[in-house]
């Protein structure tokens, strides 16, 4: 519990870093001030994606001399909902984190109390240790079920070696809308961020694919995120073809897209996360529960056996 909140604590102070600086850029561009290289410094050195986004992202549009104001809010913004959606997460499964600390301590506590009250379990003291011993395995693994349910939930029921696909995705194709102001062709801004996205997740990028002319994967409609984050790739493509195609501009569109995508997103988890109390009754059930009758029965057990021969001698 304590390293899970120490990483999303440590993600959360990079975010906040990241907000700064790009605000910094903000308030210098508005005020009619040149941007000096320790700013682009800076930016550079930030934690991926973000420094990789925001710097080639600005560099591009600087050197194509487009406005950098636009990009440089839409990056910010994006970071601040990923830190309101962590926060938001982090809240909501904090009382399932709590139950595995419970879980893990409630069963050794159980086993002393019952060791001091009962004083046949002082004579039979080995059995006593391997039921407690066997008991306290069983709470362990209960904790651990429990902080896996709640980690799960927070990330929408996606993997571990998914879970980067939620920031990726959205960086790719907040990407693809920088190279887009820079006079970059749609499909060939849209070959660009999607190699950028290989690098960050090359599975992602292989599902969404290099050529928006290529034919939809049709994936498999679901209210999980991990089908959300694939129909985005879906959708965004298809957009950006048929709007080829009609001679149509295409950035408010994914704009709207993105902004449909992170609802339908946060959503999903908020609804993962309303069920989690419900899903945390499993472990108790089925690991805690059984620990502590099991306790409570050889307890009583090696009493009854010391009353029954006592009477019998």
């Amino acid at each position: 519990m304590f390293s899970y909140r120490l990483s999303t604590q440590q993600e959360l102070k990079e975010l906040k870093k990241i907000q700064n600086v790009l605000f910094e850029f903000q308030e210098t561009l508005e005020s009619g001030l040149v941007l000096n290289q320790d700013q682009w410094s800076k930016l550079q050195t930030l934690k991926p994606p973000w420094g990789v986004l925001a710097f080639e992202s600005l560099k591009e549009l600087r050197a194509q001399g487009g406005a950098l104001l636009p990009t440089i809010k839409r990056i910010r913004k994006l970071a601040q909902e990923h830190s309101e959606f962590l926060k938001e997460a982090r809240a909501k499964s904090v009382q399932a984190l709590a139950q595995s600390v419970v879980c893990a301590a409630l069963v050794p506590l159980f086993g002393v109390s019952l060791y001091l009250l009962l004083p046949a379990i002082k004579i039979h003291y080995g059995l006593w240790i391997c039921v407690c011993g066997f008991s306290v395995a069983l709470s362990l693994c209960a904790a651990i079920w429990l902080m896996k349910i709640s980690e799960r939930a927070r990330w929408g029921g996606l993997r571990g070696s998914e879970r980067a696909w939620i920031l990726s995705s959205q960086c790719a194709l907040e990407r693809f809308l920088a190279f887009v102001r820079t006079g970059i062709p749609v499909d060939l801004a849209w070959t660009k961020s999607c190699e950028k996205l290989y690098q960050e997740s090359p599975e992602l990028s292989e599902k969404w694919g290099f050529s928006i002319w290529d034919p939809p994967h049709n994936y498999k409609r679901s209210d999980s995120a991990r089908a959300y984050i694939l129909n985005l790739g879906d959708q965004a493509r298809k957009i950006l073809s048929q709007n080829i195609v009609e001679g149509r501009p295409c950035l408010e569109q994914i704009e709207t897209l993105l902004i449909s995508f992170r609802d339908d997103l946060r959503a999903n988890i908020q609804k993962e996360l309303a069920i989690l109390p419900v899903q945390a009754l499993k472990p108790l059930f089925f690991c805690v529960a059984p620990s502590l009758f099991g306790l409570l029965a050889t307890g009583l057990y090696l009493s009854f056996l010391e009353i029954g021969l006592e009477g019998f001698l």
